[in-house]
């Protein structure tokens, strides 16, 4: 009661009062609101630990951030001056909202919970045409990255291919930062940057991918338990690492992004230093000339590509 009566006396001070007076709200204000919520949290947490609760902490963290979702529409509607105030109370319920996560879920279902947030917020900040949502969206995203980077450990694990939870992960979040690549697009940008958070997030996708098919292969070849550098998973990562290089290149030339070509041509000279360094120890006569072969066949398509396109680049 104690805790409850100290955390209705703090939130009056920073929001009820404000607007009862129509004072607008100084930093000091919504500092205020913040420790409030933060203290009150922990505290009430701490008590409720040896209670039945204990195991539904993530949902009492929701159920606080229902209540400042409340509080922030109220407010909203009864002094919508006052947006830093409202945003403030936004706020919170967000951080509560991505506390609530790892308080209640484990493993993967962690990060498909935070792609998920982060999509949501995307789709706010895409019909509301904020970009602190967007923000928001993203930061919670690398949230969700930094999670399914965890899950690569059980993925080696895993009984299956493919087909296990940690690879729906990676899928999903690469779904989810195309998602927010587009979503980023409609939403109102100065001009500075009006092209350049959608191209980092473009980036980031293409980046998950580059990273996800590097982590897929080397989990298909160590179930056969083979050396890792002499092994035919070298061939294969180069293969992948050519037909990405080669997609790339033909989005670039056909969207007219000269950083996806750029990409396309640094990944294509990354391989095939790889190929002398490393994959030519490791294969017969035969295999090497197809490598070499296919190696300057890339190269051929890639030149004429250019030469045929000179005009429009």
């Amino acid at each position: 009661m104690f805790v409850l009566v100290i955390f209705a006396f703090y939130l009056g001070i920073a929001t009820v009062y404000n607007i009862r007076k129509r004072v607008p709200s100084i930093v000091a204000d919504l500092v205020l609101i913040f420790l409030n919520a933060a203290t009150f949290f922990a505290w009430s947490s701490y008590l409720l630990t040896d209670t039945f609760m204990v195991d539904y902490m993530g949902f009492y963290a929701v159920f606080l951030a229902v209540l400042y979702l409340y509080i922030g529409k109220m407010s909203y509607a009864m002094a919508r001056e006052d947006i830093k105030r409202v945003y403030t109370l936004f706020l919170v319920s967000f951080v509560l909202v991505t506390i609530a996560i790892p308080l209640q879920l484990n493993d993967y279902y962690i990060g498909f919970a935070w792609f998920a947030e982060a999509l949501g917020l995307a789709y706010i900040a895409q019909r509301l045409n904020s970009q602190p949502a967007l923000y928001a969206g993203i930061g919670v995203f690398f949230l969700g990255l930094f999670e399914s980077f965890f899950e690569i450990f059980t993925l080696f694990k895993s009984q299956w291919f493919f087909f296990n939870a940690p690879t729906f992960l990676f899928l999903f979040g690469i779904g989810v930062s195309y998602l927010l690549a587009r979503m980023a697009k409609k939403v109102g940008w100065p001009k500075d940057l009006q092209k350049v958070v959608p191209g980092l997030l473009y980036g980031l996708f293409l980046t998950f991918i580059f990273f996800v098919l590097i982590v897929e292969n080397h989990d298909f070849f160590s179930r056969a338990e083979i050396d890792f550098f002499l092994s035919p998973e070298q061939l294969t990562l180069s293969a992948l690492w050519l037909i990405y290089a080669i997609v790339l290149f033909t989005l670039g030339m056909k969207r007219h992004n000269p950083y996806m070509r750029y990409s396309a041509l640094s990944l294509m000279a990354i391989t095939i230093i790889k190929a002398f360094f490393i994959d030519l120890a490791s294969l017969s006569t035969i295999f090497k000339i197809i490598l070499f072969i296919i190696l300057g066949l890339s190269l051929l398509g890639v030149s004429y590509y250019y030469q045929r396109k000179k005009d429009e680049i």
